[in-house]
Protein backbone atom coordinates (compact mmCIF):
# COMPACT_ATOMS: atom_id res chain seq x y z
CA UNK A 1 0.00 0.00 0.00
CA UNK A 2 1.20 3.49 -0.52
CA UNK A 3 2.11 6.03 1.84
CA UNK A 4 -0.70 8.13 0.07
CA UNK A 5 -3.36 5.51 0.34
CA UNK A 6 -2.24 4.96 4.14
CA UNK A 7 -2.41 8.46 4.94
CA UNK A 8 -6.24 9.17 3.48
CA UNK A 9 -6.78 5.36 5.29
CA UNK A 10 -5.65 7.01 8.32
CA UNK A 11 -8.00 10.25 8.08
CA UNK A 12 -10.72 8.16 6.92
CA UNK A 13 -10.53 5.77 11.07
CA UNK A 14 -9.95 9.50 12.06
CA UNK A 15 -13.23 10.68 10.84
CA UNK A 16 -15.43 7.49 11.70
CA UNK A 17 -14.39 7.17 15.41
CA UNK A 18 -13.67 11.00 15.61
CA UNK A 19 -15.94 13.90 16.82
CA UNK A 20 -15.34 17.39 15.81
CA UNK A 21 -16.38 20.47 17.45
CA UNK A 22 -16.24 23.87 16.59
CA UNK A 23 -15.24 25.49 19.36
CA UNK A 24 -12.24 27.48 18.30
CA UNK A 25 -10.57 29.67 21.21
CA UNK A 26 -8.61 31.95 19.09
CA UNK A 27 -5.46 33.59 19.40
CA UNK A 28 -6.80 36.80 21.86
CA UNK A 29 -5.87 34.66 24.90
CA UNK A 30 -7.66 35.13 27.89
CA UNK A 31 -7.16 38.33 29.90
CA UNK A 32 -7.78 36.71 33.36
CA UNK A 33 -5.25 33.90 32.72
CA UNK A 34 -2.85 36.48 31.58
CA UNK A 35 -2.92 37.99 35.26
CA UNK A 36 -1.14 34.89 35.78
CA UNK A 37 2.15 35.43 33.80
CA UNK A 38 5.30 35.97 35.19
CA UNK A 39 7.39 35.49 31.90
CA UNK A 40 7.08 35.32 28.93
CA UNK A 41 8.87 32.07 26.32
CA UNK A 42 10.24 32.17 23.55
CA UNK A 43 7.89 29.51 22.15
CA UNK A 44 4.49 28.96 22.48
CA UNK A 45 3.93 26.34 25.40
CA UNK A 46 1.01 24.24 25.57
CA UNK A 47 0.30 22.63 29.14
CA UNK A 48 -2.37 21.26 31.10
CA UNK A 49 -4.34 22.82 34.25
CA UNK A 50 -5.63 20.48 36.44
CA UNK A 51 -7.60 20.19 39.83
CA UNK A 52 -4.82 17.45 41.52
CA UNK A 53 -1.50 16.44 40.61
CA UNK A 54 -2.42 13.12 38.88
CA UNK A 55 0.09 14.04 35.97
CA UNK A 56 2.77 13.27 38.20
CA UNK A 57 1.46 10.16 39.09
CA UNK A 58 3.20 7.26 37.02
CA UNK A 59 1.75 3.83 38.01
CA UNK A 60 -2.26 3.13 37.58
CA UNK A 61 -3.97 3.75 40.86
CA UNK A 62 -5.46 0.42 42.72
CA UNK A 63 -8.29 -1.53 41.75
CA UNK A 64 -9.99 -4.18 40.04
CA UNK A 65 -12.69 -2.34 38.43
CA UNK A 66 -15.54 -4.84 38.31
CA UNK A 67 -18.61 -2.58 38.26
CA UNK A 68 -18.94 0.07 36.03
CA UNK A 69 -17.85 2.87 35.20
CA UNK A 70 -14.30 0.33 35.82
CA UNK A 71 -11.07 1.68 37.26
CA UNK A 72 -10.24 5.24 36.11
CA UNK A 73 -6.58 5.93 35.84
CA UNK A 74 -5.17 9.08 36.77
CA UNK A 75 -8.17 11.15 36.67
CA UNK A 76 -8.88 14.61 37.68
CA UNK A 77 -12.11 16.38 39.32
CA UNK A 78 -11.59 18.59 36.05
CA UNK A 79 -8.77 19.37 33.49
CA UNK A 80 -7.85 21.79 31.16
CA UNK A 81 -5.61 21.85 28.25
CA UNK A 82 -4.09 25.98 27.67
CA UNK A 83 -1.18 27.47 25.41
CA UNK A 84 0.77 30.40 26.78
CA UNK A 85 2.55 32.09 23.58
CA UNK A 86 5.50 34.44 23.41
CA UNK A 87 3.51 37.92 23.13
CA UNK A 88 2.38 36.63 27.10
CA UNK A 89 -1.59 35.69 26.25
CA UNK A 90 -3.11 32.64 27.75
CA UNK A 91 -5.98 30.65 25.77
CA UNK A 92 -7.78 27.89 26.85
CA UNK A 93 -8.15 24.71 24.46
CA UNK A 94 -10.25 22.77 25.98
CA UNK A 95 -12.83 24.95 28.34
CA UNK A 96 -16.16 24.97 26.57
CA UNK A 97 -16.30 21.69 24.65
CA UNK A 98 -17.45 18.33 25.79
CA UNK A 99 -14.21 17.81 27.48
CA UNK A 100 -13.89 17.39 31.52
CA UNK A 101 -10.27 16.30 31.52
CA UNK A 102 -7.15 16.50 29.39
CA UNK A 103 -3.51 15.45 30.39
CA UNK A 104 -0.38 14.44 28.61
CA UNK A 105 0.14 16.73 25.40
CA UNK A 106 2.46 16.33 22.52
CA UNK A 107 2.99 18.53 19.74
CA UNK A 108 3.00 16.54 15.85
CA UNK A 109 6.00 16.63 13.77
CA UNK A 110 4.91 19.77 11.94
CA UNK A 111 4.76 21.77 14.87
CA UNK A 112 0.87 22.93 13.85
CA UNK A 113 -1.39 20.36 16.43
CA UNK A 114 -1.23 19.04 19.79
CA UNK A 115 -1.94 15.64 20.19
CA UNK A 116 -3.40 14.68 23.90
CA UNK A 117 -5.70 12.36 26.53
CA UNK A 118 -9.11 14.20 27.23
CA UNK A 119 -11.85 12.84 28.97
CA UNK A 120 -15.92 13.13 28.69
CA UNK A 121 -19.08 12.27 30.15
CA UNK A 122 -19.21 9.46 27.25
CA UNK A 123 -17.28 5.89 27.95
CA UNK A 124 -17.92 6.16 31.29
CA UNK A 125 -15.37 9.24 31.77
CA UNK A 126 -12.24 7.12 30.64
CA UNK A 127 -9.44 8.43 28.40
CA UNK A 128 -9.58 8.75 24.51
CA UNK A 129 -6.85 10.30 22.28
CA UNK A 130 -7.72 14.17 20.88
CA UNK A 131 -5.89 16.43 18.34
CA UNK A 132 -6.58 20.06 17.87
CA UNK A 133 -4.92 22.59 16.22
CA UNK A 134 -2.35 25.04 17.97
CA UNK A 135 -5.09 27.74 17.25
CA UNK A 136 -7.40 26.09 19.38
CA UNK A 137 -9.54 25.46 15.92
CA UNK A 138 -10.81 21.28 15.05
CA UNK A 139 -10.88 19.43 17.68
CA UNK A 140 -10.81 15.90 16.77
CA UNK A 141 -11.32 12.51 18.79
CA UNK A 142 -9.00 9.82 17.39
CA UNK A 143 -10.12 6.93 19.32
CA UNK A 144 -12.93 5.89 21.26
CA UNK A 145 -15.50 5.80 18.20
CA UNK A 146 -18.15 3.71 16.68
CA UNK A 147 -15.35 1.77 14.29
CA UNK A 148 -13.03 1.24 17.24
CA UNK A 149 -12.28 -2.31 17.94
CA UNK A 150 -11.42 -1.10 21.87
CA UNK A 151 -9.98 -4.04 23.99
CA UNK A 152 -7.66 -6.63 22.76
CA UNK A 153 -9.65 -8.89 25.12
CA UNK A 154 -12.67 -9.13 27.33
CA UNK A 155 -12.05 -6.24 30.17
CA UNK A 156 -12.35 -6.84 34.21
CA UNK A 157 -15.37 -4.55 33.72
CA UNK A 158 -18.64 -6.86 33.97
CA UNK A 159 -20.88 -5.35 35.71
CA UNK A 160 -23.65 -2.12 35.43
CA UNK A 161 -24.07 0.28 38.41
CA UNK A 162 -27.16 -1.99 39.07
CA UNK A 163 -25.39 -5.30 39.37
CA UNK A 164 -26.89 -6.51 35.98
CA UNK A 165 -24.16 -8.35 33.59
CA UNK A 166 -22.44 -6.17 30.98
CA UNK A 167 -22.85 -7.70 27.11
CA UNK A 168 -18.99 -8.53 26.02
CA UNK A 169 -19.28 -6.19 22.74
CA UNK A 170 -20.27 -2.93 25.80
CA UNK A 171 -17.13 -4.26 27.86
CA UNK A 172 -14.65 -4.31 24.91
CA UNK A 173 -15.84 -0.87 23.67
CA UNK A 174 -15.94 0.83 27.01
CA UNK A 175 -13.26 -0.56 29.61
CA UNK A 176 -9.64 0.91 28.80
CA UNK A 177 -7.95 3.90 28.74
CA UNK A 178 -5.90 5.67 25.77
CA UNK A 179 -3.25 8.21 27.17
CA UNK A 180 0.29 9.64 26.53
CA UNK A 181 -0.21 10.45 22.41
CA UNK A 182 3.04 11.10 20.58
CA UNK A 183 3.12 11.31 16.59
CA UNK A 184 6.21 9.80 15.42
CA UNK A 185 5.55 9.96 11.55
CA UNK A 186 3.50 11.90 9.19
CA UNK A 187 3.61 9.91 5.97
CA UNK A 188 2.13 7.33 6.46
CA UNK A 189 0.78 8.83 10.17
CA UNK A 190 1.43 6.84 13.14
CA UNK A 191 0.98 7.88 16.55
CA UNK A 192 2.18 6.13 19.94
CA UNK A 193 0.26 5.81 22.47
CA UNK A 194 0.02 4.00 26.49
CA UNK A 195 -3.11 2.51 26.66
CA UNK A 196 -5.24 -0.35 28.84
CA UNK A 197 -6.19 -2.14 25.80
CA UNK A 198 -4.59 -5.13 26.80
CA UNK A 199 -6.77 -6.10 30.15
CA UNK A 200 -4.32 -7.28 32.65
CA UNK A 201 -4.14 -6.94 36.21
CA UNK A 202 -0.61 -7.86 36.71
CA UNK A 203 0.62 -10.54 39.58
CA UNK A 204 0.12 -9.85 43.34
CA UNK A 205 -1.38 -6.56 42.72
CA UNK A 206 -4.83 -5.16 41.30
CA UNK A 207 -3.70 -2.32 38.99
CA UNK A 208 -4.70 -2.36 35.40
CA UNK A 209 -1.46 -3.01 33.04
CA UNK A 210 -0.52 -0.12 30.20
CA UNK A 211 1.07 -0.86 27.07
CA UNK A 212 2.34 0.93 24.11
CA UNK A 213 0.74 0.71 20.97
CA UNK A 214 0.98 1.85 17.69
CA UNK A 215 -2.07 3.88 15.69
CA UNK A 216 -2.02 3.91 12.05
CA UNK A 217 -4.53 3.09 9.15
CA UNK A 218 -5.09 -0.44 9.89
CA UNK A 219 -5.83 0.30 13.68
CA UNK A 220 -3.63 -0.07 16.13
CA UNK A 221 -1.43 -2.33 17.41
CA UNK A 222 0.80 -3.84 20.54
CA UNK A 223 4.04 -2.60 20.79
CA UNK A 224 5.40 -3.46 24.68
CA UNK A 225 4.17 -6.14 26.47
CA UNK A 226 4.05 -4.71 30.21
CA UNK A 227 2.17 -6.80 32.73
CA UNK A 228 2.26 -3.73 34.89
CA UNK A 229 2.82 -0.02 33.45
CA UNK A 230 4.47 1.35 30.47
CA UNK A 231 3.82 5.28 30.18
CA UNK A 232 5.10 8.11 28.03
CA UNK A 233 6.33 7.27 24.94
CA UNK A 234 8.54 10.22 23.22
CA UNK A 235 9.76 9.87 19.65
CA UNK A 236 14.02 10.48 19.42
CA UNK A 237 15.57 12.09 16.65
CA UNK A 238 17.08 8.84 16.09
CA UNK A 239 13.93 7.08 15.50
CA UNK A 240 13.72 4.85 18.33
CA UNK A 241 10.55 5.63 20.68
CA UNK A 242 11.73 6.59 24.64
CA UNK A 243 9.14 5.51 27.23
CA UNK A 244 9.50 4.65 30.96
CA UNK A 245 8.65 0.96 32.14
CA UNK A 246 7.61 -0.30 35.14
CA UNK A 247 9.60 -3.51 36.43
CA UNK A 248 7.46 -4.61 38.97
CA UNK A 249 8.24 -7.97 37.99
CA UNK A 250 7.60 -11.09 40.64
CA UNK A 251 9.49 -14.00 39.40
CA UNK A 252 12.88 -14.69 40.59
CA UNK A 253 15.70 -17.14 40.42
CA UNK A 254 15.07 -20.40 42.09
CA UNK A 255 16.96 -20.74 45.25
CA UNK A 256 18.56 -24.31 43.78
CA UNK A 257 19.44 -21.61 40.80
CA UNK A 258 17.66 -24.50 38.35
CA UNK A 259 14.97 -21.65 36.68
CA UNK A 260 13.08 -18.85 37.64
CA UNK A 261 9.49 -18.90 39.22
CA UNK A 262 7.35 -16.47 40.41
CA UNK A 263 7.52 -15.65 44.04
CA UNK A 264 10.32 -15.77 47.20
CA UNK A 265 12.49 -16.63 48.55
CA UNK A 266 14.51 -17.16 45.59
CA UNK A 267 18.10 -16.35 44.88
CA UNK A 268 17.44 -13.01 43.24
CA UNK A 269 14.58 -10.56 44.79
CA UNK A 270 11.51 -9.26 42.54
CA UNK A 271 12.13 -6.54 40.76
CA UNK A 272 10.06 -2.98 41.60
CA UNK A 273 11.62 -0.31 39.69
CA UNK A 274 10.81 2.50 36.48
CA UNK A 275 13.33 2.77 34.02
CA UNK A 276 14.05 4.43 31.04
CA UNK A 277 13.55 2.30 27.91
CA UNK A 278 13.74 2.67 24.19
CA UNK A 279 11.88 0.34 21.20
CA UNK A 280 11.68 0.97 17.98
CA UNK A 281 8.89 0.31 15.41
CA UNK A 282 7.69 -2.44 14.50
CA UNK A 283 9.83 -3.33 17.77
CA UNK A 284 13.36 -5.40 17.04
CA UNK A 285 15.30 -3.36 18.91
CA UNK A 286 14.53 -3.54 22.77
CA UNK A 287 16.57 -1.72 25.48
CA UNK A 288 17.52 0.57 28.33
CA UNK A 289 17.61 4.15 27.61
CA UNK A 290 18.54 5.80 30.95
CA UNK A 291 18.31 3.11 33.84
CA UNK A 292 20.00 4.70 37.38
CA UNK A 293 19.35 3.85 40.74
CA UNK A 294 16.08 6.36 40.70
CA UNK A 295 12.96 6.02 38.94
CA UNK A 296 12.89 7.85 35.31
CA UNK A 297 9.56 8.87 34.52
CA UNK A 298 8.37 10.49 31.15
CA UNK A 299 11.87 10.56 29.65
CA UNK A 300 12.50 13.49 26.92
CA UNK A 301 15.51 14.31 24.75
CA UNK A 302 17.66 17.84 25.16
CA UNK A 303 19.43 19.62 22.89
CA UNK A 304 22.77 18.39 24.63
CA UNK A 305 22.51 15.02 24.24
CA UNK A 306 21.10 14.18 27.09
CA UNK A 307 17.58 12.92 28.43
CA UNK A 308 15.75 14.43 31.26
CA UNK A 309 13.17 13.32 33.34
CA UNK A 310 10.95 13.62 36.55
CA UNK A 311 12.36 11.41 39.62
CA UNK A 312 11.90 10.95 43.27
CA UNK A 313 13.20 14.24 44.45
CA UNK A 314 12.32 16.40 41.73
CA UNK A 315 14.12 16.64 37.95
CA UNK A 316 16.87 15.31 36.32
CA UNK A 317 19.16 14.69 33.28
CA UNK A 318 21.38 11.74 32.51
CA UNK A 319 23.65 10.67 29.13
CA UNK A 320 21.57 8.24 27.46
CA UNK A 321 22.88 4.72 27.96
CA UNK A 322 23.51 5.16 31.83
CA UNK A 323 23.32 1.86 33.43
CA UNK A 324 23.64 1.74 36.97
CA UNK A 325 20.82 -0.50 38.19
CA UNK A 326 19.91 -4.51 37.32
CA UNK A 327 17.42 -5.56 39.90
CA UNK A 328 16.16 -8.85 37.94
CA UNK A 329 19.77 -10.50 37.71
CA UNK A 330 22.06 -9.52 41.03
CA UNK A 331 21.75 -11.82 43.54
CA UNK A 332 20.67 -12.03 46.64
CA UNK A 333 23.17 -10.79 49.49
CA UNK A 334 25.23 -8.52 46.65
CA UNK A 335 25.25 -5.05 45.97
CA UNK A 336 26.60 -3.08 42.32
CA UNK A 337 30.30 -2.18 43.60
CA UNK A 338 30.63 1.68 43.78
CA UNK A 339 31.17 3.55 40.41
CA UNK A 340 33.64 6.32 39.28
CA UNK A 341 30.62 8.30 38.45
CA UNK A 342 26.66 8.57 38.91
CA UNK A 343 25.87 10.16 35.61
CA UNK A 344 22.98 11.83 36.98
CA UNK A 345 22.65 15.97 36.71
CA UNK A 346 19.90 16.92 39.04
CA UNK A 347 17.94 20.01 38.72
CA UNK A 348 17.01 22.83 40.06
CA UNK A 349 15.50 23.04 43.18
CA UNK A 350 12.33 23.84 42.50
CA UNK A 351 11.30 21.68 39.42
CA UNK A 352 8.92 19.26 40.74
CA UNK A 353 8.50 17.31 37.37
CA UNK A 354 7.82 16.29 33.44
CA UNK A 355 10.75 18.29 31.97
CA UNK A 356 10.67 19.08 28.33
CA UNK A 357 13.14 20.96 25.77
CA UNK A 358 12.54 24.45 24.60
CA UNK A 359 14.62 25.60 22.05
CA UNK A 360 17.79 26.28 21.23
CA UNK A 361 19.07 25.11 24.89
CA UNK A 362 16.72 25.62 27.62
CA UNK A 363 14.03 23.81 29.74
CA UNK A 364 10.61 24.10 30.79
CA UNK A 365 9.44 21.76 33.40
CA UNK A 366 6.56 21.97 36.36
CA UNK A 367 8.17 23.71 39.70
CA UNK A 368 7.04 24.85 42.71
CA UNK A 369 5.75 22.87 45.73
CA UNK A 370 3.54 19.90 46.17
CA UNK A 371 3.19 20.25 49.40
CA UNK A 372 1.09 23.02 49.38
CA UNK A 373 -0.09 22.37 45.69
CA UNK A 374 1.47 25.47 44.69
CA UNK A 375 2.69 24.04 40.62
CA UNK A 376 3.65 26.32 38.14
CA UNK A 377 5.50 25.95 34.75
CA UNK A 378 9.37 27.00 34.44
CA UNK A 379 12.37 27.65 32.36
CA UNK A 380 15.74 26.62 33.17
CA UNK A 381 18.53 26.64 30.92
CA UNK A 382 19.75 23.25 30.17
CA UNK A 383 22.56 23.01 31.62
CA UNK A 384 21.63 23.57 34.79
CA UNK A 385 22.19 22.38 39.04
CA UNK A 386 20.43 22.24 41.74
CA UNK A 387 21.14 25.67 42.51
CA UNK A 388 19.89 26.85 38.92
CA UNK A 389 17.82 29.74 39.40
CA UNK A 390 14.50 29.10 36.82
CA UNK A 391 12.36 31.44 35.81
CA UNK A 392 8.72 31.26 36.82
CA UNK A 393 6.50 31.73 33.44
CA UNK A 394 2.64 30.67 34.47
CA UNK A 395 0.83 30.09 37.68
CA UNK A 396 -2.85 29.33 38.28
CA UNK A 397 -3.24 29.15 42.04
CA UNK A 398 -6.91 27.12 41.46
CA UNK A 399 -4.92 24.25 39.55
CA UNK A 400 -1.86 22.64 38.92
CA UNK A 401 0.21 23.17 35.87
CA UNK A 402 2.52 21.02 34.32
CA UNK A 403 2.84 18.74 31.53
CA UNK A 404 4.35 21.95 29.41
CA UNK A 405 5.74 20.78 25.64
CA UNK A 406 7.35 23.55 23.51
CA UNK A 407 5.60 24.09 19.77
CA UNK A 408 8.40 23.58 17.41
CA UNK A 409 8.86 21.50 14.48
CA UNK A 410 11.13 18.26 14.54
CA UNK A 411 12.43 15.65 12.06
CA UNK A 412 11.91 12.29 13.01
CA UNK A 413 13.02 9.23 10.63
CA UNK A 414 9.69 7.55 9.76
CA UNK A 415 11.09 4.00 10.41
CA UNK A 416 9.98 0.88 8.66
CA UNK A 417 6.44 -0.35 8.36
CA UNK A 418 4.41 -2.53 10.33
CA UNK A 419 4.81 -6.62 10.47
CA UNK A 420 2.05 -8.47 10.25
CA UNK A 421 1.17 -9.18 13.81
CA UNK A 422 -0.38 -12.39 13.34
CA UNK A 423 1.26 -15.75 14.37
CA UNK A 424 4.90 -16.29 15.55
CA UNK A 425 8.13 -13.73 15.14
CA UNK A 426 11.92 -14.10 15.20
CA UNK A 427 14.01 -13.77 17.90
CA UNK A 428 17.51 -14.12 18.05
CA UNK A 429 20.24 -13.49 20.41
CA UNK A 430 23.94 -12.67 18.87
CA UNK A 431 27.58 -12.03 21.16
CA UNK A 432 26.15 -13.40 24.42
CA UNK A 433 29.54 -13.55 26.26
CA UNK A 434 30.51 -9.85 24.78
CA UNK A 435 30.97 -7.36 27.29
CA UNK A 436 27.85 -5.33 25.79
CA UNK A 437 28.06 -2.19 27.73
CA UNK A 438 31.57 -1.55 28.77
CA UNK A 439 31.88 1.95 27.04
CA UNK A 440 28.31 3.12 28.55
CA UNK A 441 28.49 5.62 31.36
CA UNK A 442 29.03 5.00 34.98
CA UNK A 443 30.56 1.71 34.38
CA UNK A 444 34.32 1.98 35.68
CA UNK A 445 34.22 1.59 39.29
CA UNK A 446 35.44 3.41 42.44
CA UNK A 447 38.87 1.63 42.10
CA UNK A 448 39.20 2.21 38.15
CA UNK A 449 37.79 -0.82 37.15
CA UNK A 450 35.26 -2.39 35.20
CA UNK A 451 33.15 -2.89 33.50
CA UNK A 452 30.51 -2.99 36.45
CA UNK A 453 28.27 -4.88 33.57
CA UNK A 454 30.42 -7.48 32.63
CA UNK A 455 29.33 -10.30 30.28
CA UNK A 456 29.42 -13.72 31.63
CA UNK A 457 32.08 -16.24 30.55
CA UNK A 458 32.19 -17.23 26.94
CA UNK A 459 30.62 -20.51 26.44
CA UNK A 460 29.11 -20.52 29.62
CA UNK A 461 25.65 -19.69 28.16
CA UNK A 462 24.55 -23.08 26.29
CA UNK A 463 20.88 -23.01 26.52
CA UNK A 464 18.52 -20.50 26.26
CA UNK A 465 15.12 -20.95 27.91
CA UNK A 466 11.68 -18.50 27.18
CA UNK A 467 9.34 -18.60 30.30
CA UNK A 468 5.94 -17.27 29.11
CA UNK A 469 4.15 -14.61 31.61
CA UNK A 470 0.53 -15.17 30.85
CA UNK A 471 -1.94 -12.25 31.80
CA UNK A 472 -5.19 -12.19 33.48
CA UNK A 473 -8.16 -13.73 31.80
CA UNK A 474 -12.18 -11.96 32.60
CA UNK A 475 -13.84 -14.12 30.50
CA UNK A 476 -14.85 -16.85 33.25
CA UNK A 477 -18.70 -17.09 33.78
CA UNK A 478 -17.91 -17.95 37.28
CA UNK A 479 -14.86 -16.15 38.75
CA UNK A 480 -14.18 -12.46 38.04
CA UNK A 481 -10.32 -12.96 37.30
CA UNK A 482 -8.62 -16.20 36.32
CA UNK A 483 -5.01 -15.26 37.40
CA UNK A 484 -2.30 -15.35 34.68
CA UNK A 485 -0.24 -18.73 34.79
CA UNK A 486 3.86 -19.35 34.59
CA UNK A 487 5.32 -21.85 32.48
CA UNK A 488 8.13 -22.65 30.07
CA UNK A 489 7.45 -21.18 26.63
CA UNK A 490 10.25 -22.90 24.85
CA UNK A 491 13.95 -24.20 25.07
CA UNK A 492 16.50 -23.75 22.65
CA UNK A 493 20.35 -24.88 21.56
CA UNK A 494 23.19 -22.02 22.08
CA UNK A 495 25.12 -21.85 18.73
CA UNK A 496 28.60 -20.85 19.44
CA UNK A 497 27.23 -17.26 21.11
CA UNK A 498 24.19 -16.87 19.52
CA UNK A 499 20.93 -18.41 19.25
CA UNK A 500 17.49 -18.15 17.67
CA UNK A 501 13.74 -19.73 17.68
CA UNK A 502 9.85 -18.74 16.43
CA UNK A 503 8.16 -17.06 19.61
CA UNK A 504 4.08 -16.47 19.77
CA UNK A 505 3.16 -12.94 19.68
CA UNK A 506 1.12 -13.96 22.98
CA UNK A 507 1.91 -13.90 25.75
CA UNK A 508 4.76 -11.96 26.97
CA UNK A 509 7.94 -14.09 27.69
CA UNK A 510 11.31 -13.79 29.88
CA UNK A 511 14.35 -14.78 29.44
CA UNK A 512 17.21 -16.60 30.78
CA UNK A 513 20.36 -18.33 29.87
CA UNK A 514 21.76 -21.90 30.96
CA UNK A 515 25.03 -23.50 31.93
CA UNK A 516 25.94 -27.33 31.00
CA UNK A 517 24.91 -28.37 34.60
CA UNK A 518 21.33 -27.14 33.93
CA UNK A 519 21.56 -24.45 35.76
CA UNK A 520 21.21 -20.44 35.33
CA UNK A 521 24.67 -19.35 34.60
CA UNK A 522 25.95 -17.13 37.49
CA UNK A 523 29.52 -14.77 37.59
CA UNK A 524 31.00 -11.95 39.34
CA UNK A 525 32.31 -8.82 37.64
CA UNK A 526 34.96 -6.00 39.14
CA UNK A 527 35.68 -5.14 42.15
CA UNK A 528 35.53 -1.42 43.73
CA UNK A 529 37.75 0.47 46.12
CA UNK A 530 36.59 -1.65 49.23
CA UNK A 531 36.35 -5.13 47.17
CA UNK A 532 32.77 -5.46 47.01
CA UNK A 533 31.91 -7.36 43.32
CA UNK A 534 28.41 -7.52 41.75
CA UNK A 535 27.51 -10.99 40.86
CA UNK A 536 24.94 -11.54 38.07
CA UNK A 537 22.47 -14.51 37.01
CA UNK A 538 22.08 -14.33 33.33
CA UNK A 539 18.24 -13.64 33.87
CA UNK A 540 16.96 -10.68 31.43
CA UNK A 541 13.73 -10.56 33.87
CA UNK A 542 13.61 -6.29 34.17
CA UNK A 543 11.27 -6.29 31.53
CA UNK A 544 8.44 -8.48 29.97
CA UNK A 545 8.94 -9.05 26.26
CA UNK A 546 6.96 -9.19 23.46
CA UNK A 547 6.93 -10.75 19.96
CA UNK A 548 4.99 -9.19 17.19
CA UNK A 549 4.10 -12.10 14.66
CA UNK A 550 6.08 -11.35 11.13
CA UNK A 551 8.66 -9.60 13.19
CA UNK A 552 12.49 -10.13 13.89
CA UNK A 553 13.31 -9.16 17.34
CA UNK A 554 17.40 -8.39 18.46
CA UNK A 555 18.70 -9.07 21.83
CA UNK A 556 22.43 -9.47 23.05
CA UNK A 557 21.27 -12.60 25.01
CA UNK A 558 21.00 -11.85 28.96
CA UNK A 559 23.50 -9.39 30.08
CA UNK A 560 21.90 -7.83 33.21
CA UNK A 561 22.70 -4.51 31.95
CA UNK A 562 20.02 -5.19 28.95
CA UNK A 563 20.97 -2.10 26.71
CA UNK A 564 23.03 -1.66 23.09
CA UNK A 565 23.96 1.91 23.47
CA UNK A 566 27.63 3.06 22.77
CA UNK A 567 28.97 5.69 25.20
CA UNK A 568 28.24 9.58 24.55
CA UNK A 569 25.93 8.32 21.69
CA UNK A 570 24.08 11.89 20.89
CA UNK A 571 21.92 10.57 17.81
CA UNK A 572 18.70 10.86 20.57
CA UNK A 573 19.46 14.56 20.61
CA UNK A 574 16.43 17.28 20.05
CA UNK A 575 17.08 19.09 17.14
CA UNK A 576 15.72 21.34 15.24
CA UNK A 577 14.70 20.20 11.65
Amino acid sequence: MTARRLAVGFALLAVAVGLVFLFPVGPAGDPRLAAFVSSRPAYPIVFTSRSNAASFDAAAPEGEGFTFPGRRLWDAREGRLRILRPDGSVSEMTHGTSIIDAMSPSITLDGKRVLFAGRTAEAAGRWRLYEVGTDGSGLLRLTGGDGDPGCDALPPMRYAADGTALGDAERRSMDYDDVDPVEISREPRRIVFASSRVPDLGRDHARRSTTLRLLDANGNHPLTANRNNDRWPFALASGYIAFSMWSRNREVITLDESGVTPGVPGATAPTDAWMGGFVQVPGGHFGMLVKPAEPVWRPRPLFNGRIAFMTRSGIAQAEPGLIANAPSALAVGTALPGAAESGLYPGPATGVGTPSAMPPDAVVFAGGSRSDGRIGLYLSPQEWSPETVATKLFDDPDFVDAEPVAVYARSIPSGVESPTLAGEGVVFATSLSRTAMGDLPGQRTDAGTGPIFAGPPPGSIRRLRFYAAERDRFDDPLRERVPGGWGVLREVEVNGDAASTRLPSEPPSVLVGLGDDGKVVKWSTAADAKGRRATFYAFAGDHYSLTRGGGRHFCVGCHPGHSGLPRADHRHAERLP
